[in-house]
């Protein structure tokens, strides 16, 4: 088939080919290295907190296994396994709560007071964590005294080394945070 019939000239085609103008907001944009270190923190914020949610659920289960072989009262091993409900449900909402964050569909404003109201419920879940947790640390080691003093010296080192992993996985999760936060804040007033 003989396309000059039609007629079509190459030469034509050629220079309304080259005549095109491409429109630029018809090219998507490509996503600025600001926008793949928001979603990395992001990312690395969920997998942290389905990993404390996981253990926290894990130990609702475990607690009832491992702490009958040391002689705690029933209500005490009933009251440790609620505290890693309530622990485990509030690392849930912390998960819903990072999830909701999308920055590749809500304003930079929006996802500036997502990322607040999720630090506020991180203190207060932590608050709420701590109050807890000391009486069950406390009931525990006192357990643990009068089981033997193995047992004590074992739930001792426990706690200091629970202490200092919290304690730095607080800072890497803050300090993940307050980059997001500066991040998104910084994309508000770039001007």
């Amino acid at each position: 088939m003989n396309y000059m019939d039609n007629g079509l000239d190459i030469q034509q085609l050629r220079a309304q080919w080259k005549s095109m103008d491409i429109q630029a907001s018809i090219i998507p944009e490509k996503p600025s290295i600001h926008k793949a270190l928001q979603n990395s923190l992001l990312s690395r914020l969920t997998v942290r907190s389905k990993r404390m949610m996981t253990v926290c659920f894990l130990w609702v289960m475990l607690t009832p296994l491992c702490m009958h072989l040391v002689n705690i009262p029933l209500w005490f091993i009933i009251a440790i396994s609620i505290y890693f409900l309530i622990m485990g449900l509030l690392m849930l909402g912390q998960l819903r709560r990072i999830r909701r964050i999308d920055l590749g569909s809500m304003s930079a404003t929006d996802a500036l007071i997502s990322i607040c109201n999720l630090q506020k419920y991180r203190r207060h879940a932590q608050c709420a964590g701590w109050t807890m947790a000391i009486p069950c640390i406390a009931g525990l080691m006192y357990c643990f005294y009068h089981f033997n003093m193995a047992a004590f010296y074992g739930g001792l080192v426990g706690a200091v080394l629970g202490l200092i992993l919290g304690t730095v996985t607080e800072i890497r999760t803050r300090r993940e945070l307050s980059k997001l936060r500066k991040a998104v804040h910084d994309e508000i007033y770039k001007d």
